[in-house]
Parts: structure tokens; sequence; C-alpha cells
């Protein structure tokens, strides 16, 4: 559900920056492909609070991006694939992470390796 709302928002950031006056100019008539009669026939108050959802969608995606970061950052200090105290261990399309005092963690390594290569 997630992730079906991040490609939501980011269908629907672009679609309004392309087609409500934003990126490209959609009120000249003469430009058929790019010309949004809808869009022209609004208020002037109407296109006000398009551009108010436009600027809060965007502030959305930033706020997403940003977090991806902030998740990627934890991530590597959950798992520190490098750690000097760390025993790796591949058995069975498993990789157990040895970590010292804590349990003994068990990772898919496809799923961790996937995880980890969205971050190079």
């Amino acid at each position: 559900m997630i992730f079906g709302s991040i490609l939501a928002l980011e269908s629907d950031f672009f679609y309004m920056v392309n087609s409500m006056n934003v990126r490209h100019n959609n009120c000249d008539a003469a430009d058929k492909k790019k010309y949004n009669a809808k869009f022209v026939t609004l208020t002037s108050q109407e296109q006000e609070d398009w551009y108010d959802e436009i600027y809060q969608k965007g502030l959305m995606a930033f706020l997403m991006l940003e977090q991806a970061n902030r998740e990627k950052e934890l991530l590597r200090s959950k798992v520190p694939l490098y750690h000097r105290y760390m025993d790796n261990i591949i058995h069975l399309g498993k990789l157990e992470l040895n970590l010292e005092d804590r349990e003994m963690k068990s990772v898919d390594i496809k799923s961790l390796l996937g995880t980890l290569n969205t971050f190079e």
C-alpha cells in the first residue's frame, strides 16, 4: 500500500507540474500538445489551490527522499557488514550474523544484497 502511494505521489506530482502551467505554458491554445483547457477555465483561486497542492506534493516527495536517506544510514548501522567484530557464516542460502553479545540473526542473502545494492 505504501509503495502504491509513492507511485501515485510521483505520477500526480509530475502530471501537475507538466499540465498546470508550472513547467510548460499550458494556457496557450495555439500549442495543442500542451494546452490544458480545463486548467485555463479554473478561477484564479482554484488555480492557486492547485498550486498549493503541487507545493504540498513536492514537499512530500522531498521528505520521502530525505527519509530514504535516513533509512539507508540506519540500515548501515543495523547491518555493519564490514564491522571487525562480526562473524559472517553463509549456510544454505542464509547469512547468519553473530554480533557478539547480540542474538544470532538469520537474513535471506538475496533480500539483504538487493537492499544494500540500492544504496550504492
